[in-house]
C-alpha cells in the first residue's frame, strides 16, 4: 500500500514515539486538529491504525484523547 501526503505525515508521527493521539499529531505535524482527526479516523477505517483502548483524560470534564498504534 502507498501512503502519501497528510496520511504519511501522520503515520511518520506515531511511528516516532512521541504521538498517541490526535492532539499529539497535530502538534508534530503542523496540521489542524481538525485535519488530523479525519486522518487518524480514514486510517482507523482502513486498518492501518488501531484504537489501543486506553484514554488519556483531556483539558475539559468528561473529556479524553483516546490512544492509537500503527497496526503492524
Amino acid at each position: 500500500m502507498r501512503v502519501r501526503g497528510k496520511r504519511q505525515r501522520v503515520i511518520s508521527a506515531l511511528l516516532s514515539g512521541y504521538c498517541n493521539t490526535s492532539q499529539d499529531v497535530a502538534e508534530e505535524t503542523g496540521l489542524t486538529v481538525h485535519e488530523s482527526s479525519k486522518v487518524v479516523s480514514a486510517l482507523l477505517a482502513d486498518g492501518v491504525l488501531r484504537d489501543t483502548g486506553r484514554r488519556l483524560p483531556a483539558n475539559r470534564p468528561n473529556r479524553f484523547f483516546r490512544v492509537f498504534e500503527v497496526a503492524t
